[in-house]
């Protein structure tokens, strides 16, 4: 009964109704909290203030939960907010800043992400993945090697095994023989991220 009326302030893309959603991000349901996250999604650029706003709030769950909602709506506007929530005390709501900013295509959500590639940040890089594939900057490899074996991810290996990029695919298929994974072919265009693609 809760996530229908979330889902419906979505639809309408009103920033008042992103101000209902952000407390409904605090509901003890999981289901309701997902339900308000898509629908902030849905409302787009009128929710960013409201987001940026609950990542300063106590639970870290509804930090988290705002900072996957800004990297789907994907504006500039939430870079300077996601670049100081790298620095949050809650690792998911880290790794899911980093992501989020990956997914943002402007060149200063870019900064931070490729600050920690050559940093060696593996938690940065693990939650960056996608976007580090994409970009494909030669020599980076090991770090991406390295944040497969620290995080022990099957995500990270899917994506490093479908990359196209030699050394990566070798990596993961050790990590996926290693961990007695079968490795099956996907179909064509449902790949993941392509080495160097910039998509």
């Amino acid at each position: 009964m809760r996530t229908g009326p979330a889902e419906t302030l979505g639809e309408i893309r009103d920033p008042r109704a992103a101000e209902l959603l952000i407390a409904a991000l605090h509901d003890e349901d999981s289901v309701v909290q997902y339900g308000a996250t898509a629908a902030l999604d849905k409302i787009g650029t009128p929710a960013i203030e409201a987001l940026i706003a609950a990542l300063q709030d106590r639970d870290s769950d509804v930090r988290m939960r705002a900072t996957e909602a800004l990297g789907k709506i994907g504006d500039s506007l939430a870079i300077a907010a996601l670049i100081a929530a790298l620095q949050d005390e809650d690792r998911d709501v880290r790794m899911r800043a980093a992501e989020a900013l990956g997914e943002i295509r402007d060149p200063r959500a870019a900064e931070p992400l490729i600050a920690a590639l050559r940093d060696q940040n593996v938690e940065v890089v693990a939650a960056a993945c996608v976007f580090l594939i994409r970009r494909g900057e030669p020599g980076t490899e090991a770090v991406l090697i390295r944040a497969l074996t620290e995080y022990d991810s099957r995500a990270i290996a899917v994506l490093l095994l479908n990359s196209g990029n030699s050394q990566l695919e070798e990596a993961a298929r050790s990590w996926a023989h290693s961990h007695d994974y079968w490795i099956i072919p996907s179909y064509p265009g449902k790949a993941g991220p392509r080495w160097g693609s910039g998509q």
